[in-house]
């Protein structure tokens, strides 16, 4: 065991330096002027190695469970420097961590990647030429890591192997934290040398832990049946620590997209108790098919919008009762369905359709025309005017910013109070080239034109959890790069994508009903939080049909719910913890954690683990007699709850757990 004082600090920004120092084909940075920093020295004889690091870094003892192998032996730096401010995650630190050596560099990297899935080896290349210490090092890329990212770079020296693990990583490195995170480390780098070590190399290890079907830390580990929860002796894989309150607050991001009236086939189910018991808050007016469409309650775009001869409210009518009634908010959309867009035909058209929407907005919020006075605050001008099947050709992108900023005029003048934005971006806004001109021109022109945009509002359908946090980090660049830093977000659809793997494969079934779907969205859920996204409406409420299970619904047609839909009731009960609390897990993990605290004190966590193994995990840093546990799997039909003793709990492969501190 190692003495307390030779772990360093949680820095973070390790192997940055080493892949921008090497040269292997890459620019040159020029060495950081050091000299107005004050650094510290740090030697450790245990491990053979010393370097220097910057006195403001933490330097603290990693206690003995923190030791999640003990084949290895290690230490953490942390900076004081955050990837995007100070977020629950996202810290640079640098992890070092010694171990006997294989033979040769080559044959130590060799032996230690045997033991990850082939499909996972496969992705991860060897990269050459570089030095630490003044020995040859071999920097490992296509290491996956799950939010973040990283980079792992080996030496060997004196029979033993050194991995130093940099993480998150982030190649563009364009804000001031990300620049002084590299430059401390290319300090950090080439202070690093190597001293006499006084203890005996320890046994291998293998990299860190990967986020894809196999870590290689619990390869012997599957996911136990929830109806007969698994004891967790022994050591967990990844400790989570819970530290103090944040400045975040956890946000309510529980609506969705119809309902809750019946949809789809004559027979199919109210939702209304249905949504109440998962915890929907607030429904977007989208893809009724008629209800709520314009083309519908103003379909003679000819007619004098002033007169209520014009509009025909009667089965829109219908849904937004059945939505206030049930207690739930409305989200306006102004436009139309999948099966009915249809944009205004010329000037005159886009004129009175401007108009029209103000009459929209009265009768239901005002009560004109025997209408609602629902105290909504949220409306969205038109869905995917990105996509031709709701801006069909010949009409082109500038009409849609034409109509936008017309009708978001209006509005305002009408309703100073009201919250105006969209226009419900298809992905292609952050994925594709055309859409990210798409999106730049539209924001140009809104913001030349003076027009209100409270809220930027986009779409994703992904299996991949990381997709939301990019989308929402590029989203938020370029509406701060044109000075309108005070547009929210709004995800007003969103889902798993089946797309690639057919409509009637397991794999749909498994992303649409299954555990595994649960898992994803839920760890898309956390990263809507950790990116401060104000509102958000899952696409959507139910299925059409009994025969299309792999549809995009919470719900089946009958009413039944899917596991996304009981993932959702633990996010409402997360939300119901409000008070977002800082978190660590110690190794980096493809674990998705979220932490918060209610007004009464209680700390709860919610966890998604979207891939195939399991991972047992302890919670630290909020005193834990024991831990309540709500669990969505596909063991169960139904949401799993149980108590485990003490701090020691086990997640599975695609399983979404709710975990409950109890003092």
């Amino acid at each position: 065991m190692m003495n307390s004082k030779h772990f360093l600090p949680k820095m973070i920004v390790v192997a940055l330096f080493l892949l921008l120092a090497s040269g292997c084909g890459q620019a040159a940075i020029p060495a950081p002027d050091m000299h107005t920093v004050q650094m510290v020295s740090y030697r450790d004889s245990f491990l053979g190695f010393a370097v220097e690091y910057l006195a403001s870094w933490e330097v603290a003892p990693l206690p003995a469970e923190h030791l999640w192998a003990q084949p290895a032996a290690g230490v953490e730096f942390h900076s004081d420097l955050y990837m995007r401010g100070e977020q629950a995650f996202g810290r640079y630190y640098v992890n070092v961590a010694v171990v006997e050596a294989h033979g040769t560099l080559t044959e130590t990297v060799t032996q230690s990647l045997a033991p990850v899935a082939p499909e996972v080896r496969d992705r991860i290349t060897q990269h050459c030429c570089l030095t630490v210490g003044g020995e040859p090092a071999m920097e490992l890329k296509g290491v996956p890591w799950g939010r973040w990212g990283c980079r792992q770079i080996v030496t060997v020296h004196g029979g033993r192997a050194y991995w130093l693990t940099f993480a998150p990583f982030n190649a563009e490195a364009t804000t001031p934290s990300r620049f002084a995170a590299r430059t401390a480390f290319e300090a950090f780098l080439r202070s690093f040398t190597f001293v006499p070590a006084t203890t005996p190399p320890t046994t291998a290890i293998t990299p860190v832990p990967t986020p894809a079907q196999v870590s290689p830390r619990v390869t012997a580990t599957r996911a136990a049946s929830p109806s007969t929860p698994a004891p967790t002796p022994g050591r967990p894989d990844v400790i989570i620590q819970v530290g103090e309150k944040s400045s975040g607050t956890i946000r309510p991001l529980l609506g969705v997209n119809i309902g809750p009236a019946p949809a789809g086939k004559p027979g199919n189910a109210d939702l209304t108790d249905a949504y109440r018991q998962i915890g929907v808050t607030l429904i977007r007016t989208h893809d009724f098919y008629g209800p709520l469409d314009m083309a519908v309650m103003y379909p003679n775009r000819l007619q004098d919008p002033a007169e209520q001869r014009s509009y025909d409210f009667r089965t829109s009518d219908a849904m937004w009762r059945a939505i206030v009634q049930g207690g739930f908010e409305p989200y306006l959309r102004l436009g139309d369905s999948w099966n009915n867009a249809r944009p205004p035909a010329n000037a005159q058209e886009l004129a009175n359709w401007a108009r029209a929407a103000v009459e929209v907005v009265r009768h239901y919020r005002q009560g004109k025309w025997n209408g609602f006075t629902t105290a909504f605050r949220y409306v969205e001008i038109w869905n995917e005017p990105d996509l031709a099947q709701f801006w069909p050709r010949p009409h082109t992108p500038r009409e849609y910013f034409q109509l936008y900023v017309e009708t978001a005029r209006a509005l305002k003048q009408a309703f100073p109070d009201l919250r105006i934005g969209g226009p419900g971006l298809t992905q292609a806004g952050v994925m594709t080239p055309q859409g990210k001109k798409w999106l730049h021109d539209f924001l140009l022109y809104v913001k030349q034109n003076n027009a209100a945009l409270d809220f930027l509002s986009w779409h994703m359908y992904s299996n991949n959890p990381a997709d939301w946090a990019n989308a929402a980090q590029f989203y938020r660049g370029e509406l701060d790069a044109l000075g309108l830093s005070a547009t929210a977000l709004h995800v007003t659809e969103w889902n798993t994508d089946i797309r690639p793997v057919g409509d009637k494969s397991a794999e749909a079934l498994a992303l649409r009903t299954g555990g595994k779907g649960a898992a994803i969205l839920t760890a898309a859920w956390i990263a809507l939080q950790e990116n401060q996204v104000e509102a958000a409406a899952f696409y959507r409420g139910p299925d059409p049909d009994l025969n299309a299970p792999e549809f995009y619904g919470l719900f089946y047609a009958d009413g039944r719910p899917k596991r996304a839909a009981l993932a959702f009731s633990l996010w409402a009960r997360m939300a119901a913890h409000p008070q977002r609390l800082k978190l660590t897990t110690t190794p980096q993990t493809a674990l998705w954690a979220l932490a918060g605290q209610d007004a009464a004190g209680e700390t709860a966590l919610l966890l998604a683990n979207p891939y195939d193994e399991a991972i047992r995990y302890a919670v630290t840093g909020a005193p834990a007699r024991q831990l309540a546990l709500r669990q969505v799997s596909d063991a169960d039909e139904t949401v799993r709850a149980w108590t485990a003793d003490g701090n020691v709990a086990e997640i599975g492969g695609h399983t979404v757990q709710l975990v409950t501190v109890i003092r």
